[in-house]
């Protein structure tokens, strides 16, 4: 008979996953930094790796998934903060904005299921 695998848990699932888009949001934003000016902004791709930062060092917290939720608003600033400087495009934000609202509600929804 084969052995059962036990259900995976919201966070075991959410946190990987999450971490995982949170730096590749970041990743983005270094790719504008640097179409934007030769050399790029240092303050640019400051912005640029908190993401990632942000991403990784979730991980390591007691409530990892609301840390992450966290994450992905302040991402949202700092998209912001790339459009106003016009280094987004225009369309960005009508895809972060969905984006992020759906990110964060579950991983909410995950924090408060563990």
């Amino acid at each position: 008979m084969p052995a059962v695998r036990p259900a995976l848990s919201a966070q075991a699932v959410l946190l990987p996953y999450g971490a995982t888009i949170l730096a590749f949001m970041g990743g983005c934003l270094w790719g504008f930094a640097c179409r934007a000016s030769d050399p790029p902004g240092l303050r640019e791709l400051g912005l640029a790796v908190v993401p990632s930062l942000w991403a990784f060092s979730s991980t390591f917290h007691p409530a990892p998934l609301a840390l992450l939720a966290g994450g992905f608003v302040v991402l949202l600033a700092i998209d912001t903060i790339f459009l106003l400087r016009r280094l987004a495009p225009l369309w960005w934000m009508a895809l972060r904005l969905p984006l992020t609202a759906v990110a964060v509600l579950c991983l909410l929804a995950g924090a408060a299921a563990s």
